[in-house]
């Protein structure tokens, strides 16, 4: 029997990446407000979405606005999407799974920035 987590590796689009740095990330709450910025640190990432450990529990379907430096790059990447999920994380917190919908820099390349670099990363292993 295919697992859960399984299941949700198979229908992603885009290969991810083990990855550990810091995200900034602003939630929308259900009125449109934003909740005040707060910090966690990325577990995974990929062209299409982001996982990244945080204290909080936070809502699948809320929109979120993360930024971020990739590593290797002092660029700082913002990118918007929706949570898809949250669960509890192994240890203390929890893990937040992101599917991007915006993503960008200074210029209209960052999606496939993004994209290169997880994929040179993946060749180099």
């Amino acid at each position: 029997m295919i697992g859960e987590e399984q299941s949700f590796e198979e229908r992603r689009r885009q290969q991810r990446l083990a990855v550990s740095f810091p995200v900034l990330y602003k939630v929308l709450d259900e009125e449109g407000q934003t909740i005040e910025k707060v910090g966690g640190t990325a577990v995974n990432i990929g062209g299409g979405g982001l996982c990244f450990r945080t204290d909080e529990e936070l809502s699948p379907n809320h929109v979120v606005a993360a930024e971020f430096r990739l590593p290797e790059s002092t660029d700082e990447v913002v990118a918007v999407g929706r949570i898809v999920w949250c669960r509890p994380s192994e240890g203390e917190g929890f893990e937040v799974g992101v599917e991007f919908s915006w993503l960008g820099w200074r210029d209209e390349a960052a999606q496939q920035a993004l994209s290169d670099y997880v994929q040179s990363k993946k060749t180099e292993e």
